[in-house]
């Protein structure tokens, strides 16, 4: 909308300097928004450029045909914030019934196995005591890159959750 085209070009006016994750998206800034391009940053992050799926298939060979669908995408551990998204499903569904929120990878390689079902048990228990265990899945476990692309793919919403200290992301 022009609306939000006027928000994102005054953002980037008024900022020292633009971070995009992909080149056409600095191309874009550049040439449709007129920011300098000494001022856009690139750094790369995330899954690789792969071919786009049909999201509506996907959601089908998962079951969630007709779903909106919210992804979160890393270790399983407790500093991801997984109670934090669990909580704010729970806002979400009064509304949305029918949302899946999918809590998608590993267990933290340092984490003992035992802490890891431990983890895992507590959040199964606490979306149970918020009544939304039917709206989330927890996929623990490793996943080949396109089955990682193909949940990303399918999520209308990639939330990144997390609890560390201002400095410790990437």
């Amino acid at each position: 909308s022009h609306g939000e085209r006027d928000t994102l070009s005054e953002i980037c006016e008024s900022s020292l300097s633009v971070i995009v994750m992909r080149k056409q998206t600095g191309r874009i800034l550049s040439t449709q928004y007129d920011i300098p391009e000494d001022r856009i940053s690139l750094l790369p992050r995330g899954l690789c450029e792969c071919q786009t799926e049909d999201r509506d298939r996907l959601k089908a060979s998962a079951g969630l045909f007709g779903r909106p669908v919210v992804s979160t995408y890393g270790l399983l551990e407790p500093s991801k914030g997984i109670e934090y998204s669990l909580h704010a499903i729970e806002q979400v569904a009064g509304r949305f019934p029918d949302i899946c929120y999918l809590a998608l990878g590993r267990p933290a390689p340092g984490m003992p196995a035992q802490n890891c079902r431990a983890y895992m048990q507590r959040l199964t228990e606490l979306a149970g005591h918020l009544g939304i265990k039917d709206n989330v899945r927890f996929v623990s476990r490793e996943m080949n890159i396109t089955e990682i692309q193909h949940f990303i793919m399918m999520s209308d919403i990639y939330l990144a959750s997390h609890t560390y200290e201002a400095g410790d992301l990437s």
